[in-house]
């Protein structure tokens, strides 16, 4: 990767880090809410019969109760599983009476035992990040799992981000390895690519 590139994206991952600290709990929950009613309505997401999602970190966007209402409502969902070992993600299903155990990263994720879905069964995948751009750029924690995962997949789901408005830019730099995203929500908007 080209040095100049590396060292805006690690600006970059910096400046929101920095931004998130200072979130407002009470704020952030009703950013949350809204995030998730958009997602809801989002047509891609209504007519998903199997969905990736995730167990957000403390700063990200919480999709618990998007994680909730998608099995209640009889949508499947995969959740994802770092193997540090392999620097890889894997999805396992997640159902309501599934427990969830702290992985790497302290991130709840499903037990190691539960089946594994490959990235082609997904309609929907649903993803955080730290930063993305108007034309499908994202630029996560560094670590390439998503990129690797994406690169994985047979069939290709959409991939949906969700962010805090000041978390996406008219542009980020990128390079061909990184992949892009189909679309992100926000609070107060849904951009689609």
């Amino acid at each position: 990767m080209d040095p100049s590139i590396w060292e805006a994206k690690q600006q970059i991952r910096r400046q929101v880090l920095e931004k998130r600290k200072t979130i407002d709990l009470w704020q952030k929950k009703e950013w949350d809410e809204k995030i998730i009613t958009s997602i809801m309505a989002h047509p891609v997401y209504e007519k998903a019969s199997t969905v990736m999602l995730y167990m957000a970190m403390p700063q990200e966007v919480n999709l618990d109760l998007l994680v909730e209402a998608s099995i209640t409502s009889g949508k499947k969902v995969g959740l994802p599983r770092v193997d540090r070992q392999t620097k890889t993600l894997h999805a396992h299903h997640y159902g309501k009476d599934d427990q969830l155990v702290a992985g790497v990263f302290g991130i709840r994720e499903p037990d190691v035992f539960a089946n594994e879905m490959p990235a082609s069964e997904f309609d929907l995948l649903i993803m955080p990040g730290l930063a993305f751009g108007e034309k499908g750029e994202r630029i996560g924690y560094g670590g390439g799992y998503y990129d690797r995962f994406i690169q994985r997949r047979d069939g290709r789901p959409f991939l949906l981000a969700v962010a805090y408005d000041w978390q996406v830019y008219p542009e980020l730099p990128s390079t061909t390895e990184d992949k892009r995203i189909d679309g992100v929500v926000t609070p107060t908007r849904v951009i689609t690519f």
